[in-house]
């Protein structure tokens, strides 16, 4: 009996649950006539490739944690992270306008990338895929910063995520006021969410003072500093939303705001 060691079964338990990846996430539907069709669209098809480097990534993670969990505790690694899958998860899974086809960030680049009549710059962020790009290079650069410690870089990755939040939510706001169409998706807002998160994460280990997060003693100071100022927060940006940008989704599909 041949017996397979339990790198090469981490490794086949990796990509089985990448290639089970690719058959939950997709467009792909199964018919009548057809039952293996949606599993040679999710698999059999270039597409595929994304989902076998996700599962090649989580075999180098489990196989080398010792090494890579250091570099994990590091000032601002896991606030990057959070925000960095924030933002995977708002440009790929959520809806960018509501109209239009399944109103994902994919479909609705590729009508916009290609309307005359938007602003140049929204027009530059939904073509060639630049929103990927964008967000590629600011994790690169914040990663970098982190990992090295290098506090001017951290700076760059800071403006360069700042950039990416105002440009996603800009572009977003001018097809919106483009198609003059109700809408109540939430991508570019997530988005937004999830590009300050990365700013703040580059901000952090530009002003730290420490290579190590203490993630607990960091809450106990901002919490400690002036009590209550958290909840005073909160509600003001809750307020601002309410009063400012939330509206009522009436019968007659009116965005009514206050």
């Amino acid at each position: 009996m041949i017996k397979i060691p339990d790198i090469a079964k981490r490794f086949i338990a990796c990509i089985a649950g990448s290639l089970v990846l690719a058959l939950m996430i997709g467009k792909q539907e199964g018919t009548q006539d057809d039952y293996g069709l949606a599993f040679r669209q999710a698999i059999l098809s270039p597409r595929v490739v994304v989902f076998l480097l996700i599962g090649v990534g989580f075999f180098a993670a489990l196989t080398y944690w010792a090494s890579i969990k250091p570099y994990l505790l590091k000032t601002g690694m896991r606030p990057l992270l959070i925000g960095g899958l924030t933002v995977v998860i708002a440009q790929l899974l959520l809806k960018w306008l509501d109209p239009l086809g399944d109103g994902k960030l994919a479909t609705v680049a590729g009508q916009a990338g290609n309307t005359d009549g938007l602003s140049p710059t929204a027009k530059l962020f939904f073509s060639y895929h630049l929103y990927w790009f964008w967000l590629l290079l600011t994790l690169v650069l914040a990663g970098t910063a982190i990992v090295l410690s290098i506090r001017a870089l951290a700076w760059v990755a800071a403006v360069a995520a700042v950039i990416g939040a105002v440009w996603a939510y800009t572009a977003h706001a001018s097809v919106v006021s483009f198609v003059a169409a109700v809408d109540h998706s939430m991508g570019a807002n997530v988005t937004l969410i999830g590009y300050l998160t990365i700013a703040a994460a580059a901000a952090t280990m530009a002003l730290a003072k420490d290579d190590v997060a203490d993630t607990r003693a960091f809450i106990d100071r901002a919490l400690a500093w002036r009590p209550g100022m958290p909840l005073v927060v909160l509600g003001i940006l809750a307020g601002i939303i309410a009063f400012g940008q939330a509206t009522w989704f009436s019968p007659q599909a009116r965005n009514y705001t206050l």
